[in-house]
């Protein structure tokens, strides 16, 4: 039976190439109590913990892909998925941006090359 966390530990890979010379992870704890989507969970570190973290969000109903993420080395939409599915055995998880694209902060990658 797996353990029940009442907080996760969202590391967040971040990236600013105007200050960073490379990649690197970012820890924030973040409440499980009304059982948060993976986005839920952004949303609640941005608005609440560090406004400066960047990531795209659009309809929240997993139709337009603007969420997606590689979340513990799995590319999902973060949108519907619940953080608890996806909490190692110490309760944390990896959100990393889309891997193979241009990071152009954060967790926003440049998709021109997708669209195209």
């Amino acid at each position: 039976m797996a353990e029940e966390f009442k907080t996760a530990t969202v590391r967040v890979q971040r990236f600013n190439p105007d200050h960073d010379q490379k990649p690197y992870l970012d820890e924030f704890q973040v409440s499980l109590e009304h059982d948060p989507t993976l986005l839920d969970a952004l949303q609640t570190i941005k608005t609440t913990i560090d406004g400066s973290v960047t990531y795209r969000k659009s309809c929240r109903h997993a139709i337009c892909g603007s969420c997606a993420m590689n979340v513990n080395g799995k590319n999902i939409l973060v949108c519907h998925e619940p953080v608890k599915r996806h909490l190692d055995r110490k309760g944390r998880v990896t959100i990393r941006p889309l891997p193979y694209l241009p990071i152009i902060k954060d967790l926003v990658v440049d998709r021109t090359s997708f669209w195209e």
